[in-house]
């Protein structure tokens, strides 16, 4: 590959933070480390090993002003909403849900047997002429997913699509999100264009190397956060020993963002009028 490389420009371990019910999820967008990797707004990995009983889970919450997407890696996990969606995603699958002008959902999670919990949620921003579109969500089984075969490498396409043709959803995105699940054998390398997105990569497993910021290479760990360079064309992600990443990278949008709990939009007085909207009932009926 001879276009310039992405280096890795920073790596967190993430921050424990409670949610939900009292599910602790590990965080590294959202944080004093890490605010924003634009255009996505936030990243946790919630993990629950070998549960013993009723997991916490994440009952009825209000979005407004962005897109979740919902990677589970083991475990299952449970959704409804208000605008009529019941639909359950087990490991592999993903859930995306256009917020929007507001949504009313719950994720309640559920295990099999001796399983673990795992899964990563992605807040993905929206522009401003589209946060007040309607809500929309969308189950996508492993099945419905495709899978690109390479050289010791094997790449679940989520979203975009990939050098080699493969494609995966939400191609009509402005952000033009471009996710991957990435498995590396042994020796394994991932090559790929990126087309002027910003991003980060997300080691799930093993251990990956890439270039870091005084042209050398890097290892990084499971659990291990790296935020990409802006500057640079492509990525070029080895493994000597085998590992699995996600590499998720979009358009940054050049839009303010204002933060509030669970709303996302370009200024304070959009928030104030979020939390208004929805204590008026104006997100739709109340969900049980």
């Amino acid at each position: 590959m001879t276009a310039k490389l992405k280096h890795a420009a920073k790596m967190s371990r993430g921050h424990h933070v409670q949610e939900g019910e009292g599910i602790m999820v590990h965080r590294y967008i959202g944080t004093p480390d890490i605010d924003v990797i634009n255009p996505f707004l936030m990243l946790d990995w919630f993990k629950v090993e070998s549960p013993k009983g009723a997991i916490p889970g994440f009952p009825p919450h209000p979005h407004r002003g962005f897109e979740t997407i919902t990677l589970m890696l083991s475990g299952h996990m449970g959704h409804r909403d208000n605008i009529g969606n019941t639909a359950e995603v087990g490991p592999g699958g993903v859930q995306w849900m256009k917020a929007a002008n507001g949504i009313i959902h719950s994720e309640m999670p559920r295990v099999e047997g001796d399983e673990d919990l795992s899964g990563l949620q992605f807040w993905l921003n929206l522009p401003a002429a589209q946060k007040a579109d309607a809500p929309e969500y969308t189950n996508l089984d492993i099945s419905k997913l495709a899978v690109e075969k390479r050289e010791k490498a094997s790449l679940r396409v989520i979203a975009g699509e990939t050098s080699q043709g493969t494609k995966g959803h939400f191609l009509d995105r402005d952000t033009r999100p471009f996710i991957l699940d990435v498995t590396l054998q042994a020796g394994g390398t991932l090559a790929e264009p990126l087309d002027g997105r910003q991003g980060f990569i997300l080691v799930v497993e093993g251990t990956i190397s890439l270039l870091d910021s005084d042209e050398t290479t890097a290892l990084y760990g499971e659990g291990s956060l790296i935020e990409l360079s802006k500057a640079g064309d492509a990525i070029e992600v080895h493994s000597d020993t085998g590992g699995r990443f996600v590499l998720a990278t979009g358009e940054a949008l050049n839009e303010p963002i204002a933060k509030g709990g669970p709303f996302v939009m370009n200024t304070k007085s959009e928030i104030y009028h979020a939390f208004q909207d929805y204590a008026a009932g104006k997100f739709g009926p109340a969900l049980d």
